[in-house]
């Protein structure tokens, strides 16, 4: 052991100082070794490390041992959860006990409310103006609220404000006027960016950090948003990819239109802008007509399958219009330029999305809440992007001395497929000085049963029904506690309608409210059962009895009409053992991790497509989990619940 690890992990280290019986972990010990070398020698490192490691205090003691403000460390997450444990928890603690330097979360302007959108509302008396009762009552919160805070920050209020009423006073990225704005110098979101980029350690999450690439490579290096950085931390890496292809790609909403337009209304120009709005309402209603005829297959194929000239040239005139109006109006002189400027983007992203000038980017037409269409254009493959701009990434310090690529280490429950990185590897375009797969300091052998029943093929028309009966078997042999996780809503939806016809349980179904409120009543009341899609196959986190069974209706391969796959498939004759496997292995990895999350956790995984165990490619699914026992029969469930329990008991 090194003796940096030593002095926090050690027997005798700081560790075993803060809490009676520290008993040292060998696989955190060996993580963050891993992380130490890269960061000593300045190369890349992934750890495939699950579940009960200890992850987050490993790479936080490596990030604390080589950071000051003049050698920062960013660190990378995808979601707010664990955004918010680093930085009131585990920063704070380590920080702390290892005397170490300052740090700071990083959150994209759109999380702060915009002074500037709020003054103009009042100016023009549009202020307290409301669609219907609802969003008064809600309005009314949010404005004596931003007459009080401190921060700006939406994360301070007590009750979510609609998307639609945050939309009013708040800007993206493309929208900021950034230091032009007339608010520029009391701006909460610029307040925020300064303090967080004289942070030696700074949280962030895989958009803004992706996006802070593109702006040092549009800009050549001379602008940025995080600030200079020698060292990055992936966690929860398995995420990268997907962020990544969304952040370069593109996404043409009607909202983002109507919200140009309304700099229009405000100056009186209703004529420029009915016209306007016209042109965005007959290019959607076309994108949807052209969505439902059998003429749309999956994506767009050829340039101009979708006219997006005439939004192009109306979202140009916008952008004149706009530009005259900052020529008059020398007060909003910035903010006016900076929605011109956006304009002419968007007709850009318009152009170059229909008329598939990325050929490295896939076109398609997406449906999102309330059936509202959106145009996007989502990336293939960001290998070469990342390899670029940050992998292998030519940089130069202020007085134009070249520098190193800064250390990248990555690590996730899901990384490896059947042990190794080379899937990983050829995602992200990076080349790793050293890998480990960290084992699972949970005894899966004697706590976790996996349950592979015979049963109908999943090509079968009557899978469905046949899912949602075996899904109520093992509601009833784990007296309910179970979690159940489905590839599809029609599936969720059949097993919802025969676990309500079954009665006995209270159900919890995904949609009915927030995930975060969902999970926690399906933890508070032992016998419930929970219902999800795939936003529900990680970051579930239900220790103890409540979560005792986790049932899988199928494995978890892309859809037929997932855009991306269906690019990769045209060029890749391999497409199933490249692509499809190792995505549906990592998918998997992640829905059989919910079961057992400590270590006097047990329980059975139940996965009701017969594949499993009897394809071909099976093996590939089966070397990618803890070795467990396995049964085909769905008594097994009960058997080894009571079993267990008794045992438990008898301890």
């Amino acid at each position: 052991m090194s003796e940096a690890v030593d002095a926090v992990f050690g027997p005798t280290g700081l560790l075993s100082e803060a809490f009676d019986g520290y008993q040292p972990r060998d696989g955190q010990i060996a993580m963050t070794e891993v992380f130490e070398r890269a960061f000593e020698t300045g190369t890349h490192a992934a750890v495939h490390a699950p579940c009960g490691v200890g992850k987050s205090l490993g790479y936080i003691s490596s990030a604390v041992n080589h950071s000051s403000v003049d050698s920062r460390t960013i660190i990378v997450t995808n979601s707010i959860l664990l955004q918010e444990q680093l930085v009131k928890k585990d920063l704070p603690f380590m920080v702390e006990l290892m005397d170490g330097p300052s740090f700071a979360l990083a959150k994209g302007i759109s999380n702060y409310v915009c002074k500037d959108r709020l003054a103009a509302e009042e100016k023009r008396g549009t202020l307290n103006l409301a669609e219907d009762a609802s969003e008064a009552a809600a309005l009314r919160a949010f404005i004596d609220w931003s007459r009080k805070t401190a921060t700006g920050d939406r994360s301070e209020l007590a009750v979510e404000p609609p998307e639609r009423l945050w939309g009013r006073f708040s800007v993206s990225s493309g929208e900021c006027a950034g230091k032009e704005c007339p608010m520029a110098e009391t701006c909460y979101g610029r307040r925020a960016r300064a303090e967080f980029k004289r942070a030696a350690i700074v949280v962030t999450n895989y958009h803004m950090f992706f996006l802070d690439l593109a702006v040092r490579e549009k800009s050549g290096g001379q602008s940025n948003i995080l600030g200079m950085y020698d060292r990055v931390i992936f966690d929860e890496a398995h995420e990268a990819n997907g962020v990544a292809r969304d952040v370069y790609g593109a996404r043409i909403s009607a909202g983002m239109m109507f919200r140009l337009s309304s700099h229009l209304k405000h100056y009186g120009m209703d004529r420029q802008r009915g016209e306007f709005e016209a042109v965005v309402r007959t290019f959607f209603d076309d994108l949807a007509t052209y969505r439902a005829s059998g003429r749309y297959k999956i994506r767009l194929r050829t340039p101009g399958e979708v006219d997006g000239q005439p939004l192009s040239d109306a979202l140009r005139v916008v952008a004149k219009h706009l530009a005259d109006l900052a020529e008059r109006n020398k007060d909003r002189a910035a903010v006016l330029a900076q929605a011109s400027r956006r304009a002419k983007e968007l007709a850009q992203e318009v152009d170059d999305t229909t008329l598939l000038r990325e050929p490295g980017a896939v076109s398609f037409i997406a449906e999102e809440a309330k059936g509202r269409l959106v145009l996007s254009q989502r990336y293939v493959d960001v290998s070469e992007l990342l390899r670029k701009m940050l992998f292998e990434v030519e940089r130069h310090d202020a007085d134009g001395e070249p520098l190193d690529p800064p250390a990248v280490v990555m690590t996730s429950a899901t990384l490896a497929v059947e042990g190794k990185f080379d899937y990983l590897s050829r995602q992200l375009g990076v080349t790793f000085g050293e890998t480990l797969c960290v084992e699972s300091p949970f005894n899966f052998q004697e706590n976790c049963l996996l349950v592979v029943p015979e049963g109908v093929a999943p090509t079968e028309p009557t899978y469905h029904d046949y899912v949602a009966q075996r899904v109520c078997e093992a509601v009833t042999e784990a007296g309910g506690r179970t979690l159940a996780l489905f590839t599809s809503y029609k599936a969720l939806d059949t097993a919802h309608r025969a676990l309500l016809a079954m009665g006995g349980h209270r159900i919890l179904r995904q949609g009915e409210a927030p995930r975060s409120r969902l999970v926690a009543e399906f933890r508070n009341d032992v016998g419930s059962v929970l219902l999800g899609t795939s936003s529900f196959w990680q970051g579930i986190d239900v220790p103890g009895e409540a979560l005792s069974v986790v049932v899988i209706d199928r494995l978890p391969f892309a859809t037929p009409d997932d855009p991306v796959m269906d690019a990769i498939k045209a060029t890749d004759r391999n497409f199933f053992a490249n692509h499809s496997i190792p995505e549906a292995v990592l998918q998997l990895v992640q829905g059989f991790g919910r079961l057992i999350r400590s270590v006097s956790d047990y329980g059975v995984v139940v996965c009701l497509d017969r594949r499993m165990v009897e394809a071909t490619y099976s093996e590939r699914f089966l070397s990618s989990l803890p070795r467990t026992y396995r049964r085909r029969d769905m008594r097994a469930i009960g058997r080894f619940l009571e079993f267990k329990r008794g045992a438990a008991k008898v301890a």
